[in-house]
Order: C-alpha cells, then sequence, then structure tokens
C-alpha cells in the first residue's frame, strides 16, 4: 500500500481553518469539497464533539484516497482555495495553513510534484 501523499498536519491545518472559528458555514464547507469532487464518507454524528463544521470538514477528508495523486492534487486545488478565502481578519489560521504547506515541502510534496509533472510530459 502506498503511503499518504498529503501529511495529516495539512489535513488538521485545513480542518482548522475551514471549520472550527473559520469563515465557512457548514453549507460553504460542503459545497467547498464537492466543488472538487470529494463527498462525505459517513453522515455528521454529533456524538463525535468537535462542532458540526469541523466535524464537516474531517468526513469529507475521511472519504480521500490519500495515495492517490489524483485525487491529491484536487485536495490541494481545494487547499489553494481556502488560502485565498481567508480574511486578513483570519491571518493566524491563514499563517496556520501556510507553515503547514511550508512543512509539507517534503520528499512526498516534492514526489507529487514530480509525478504531476511526468503525467503532464508528452512521452
Amino acid at each position: 500500500m502506498a503511503s499518504d501523499l498529503i501529511p495529516e498536519g495539512i489535513r488538521l491545518a485545513v480542518r482548522d481553518a475551514m471549520g472550527g472559528n473559520g469563515p465557512y458555514s457548514v453549507r460553504e464547507i460542503e459545497n467547498k469539497f464537492r466543488a472538487f469532487g470529494f463527498r462525505p464518507s459517513a453522515p455528521y454524528d454529533p456524538s463525535q464533539g468537535g462542532g458540526v463544521r469541523r466535524a464537516t470538514v474531517s468526513e469529507h477528508q475521511e472519504g480521500i484516497r490519500w495515495n492517490s495523486l489524483e485525487a491529491c492534487e484536487r485536495y490541494l486545488g481545494l487547499v489553494a482555495e481556502v488560502l485565498e478565502d481567508l480574511s486578513e481578519g483570519a491571518e493566524t489560521k491563514k499563517d496556520l495553513l501556510r507553515g503547514s504547506l511550508f512543512l509539507a515541502e517534503s520528499p512526498r510534496r516534492q514526489h507529487l510534484r514530480v509525478r504531476a509533472d511526468e503525467r503532464s510530459s508528452p512521452e
């Protein structure tokens, strides 16, 4: 089984940026994930705690195949859109997400870029 291409730290930072005190409503979170082709893995369970928005992000992230280059490329598109959406008032969340993305400049992230470049180049 291939390892995850997107580290868990990035997924947690995205969950916190979108949910928690993030700028999105539950419907907006659902729409963002749907726009990038992601569906929730299970309906919201209030017994899990943590808030509906954070749980909504987690439910969508749980259904993503983190070892799929195509799914991870779509997810990174979602992350880029979230970064654009964060307002000046949410600068600390934006910085947290940017920091996690910077830390992800690891061999895994480089691998993702190389694989994407290989796929787009003619053979």
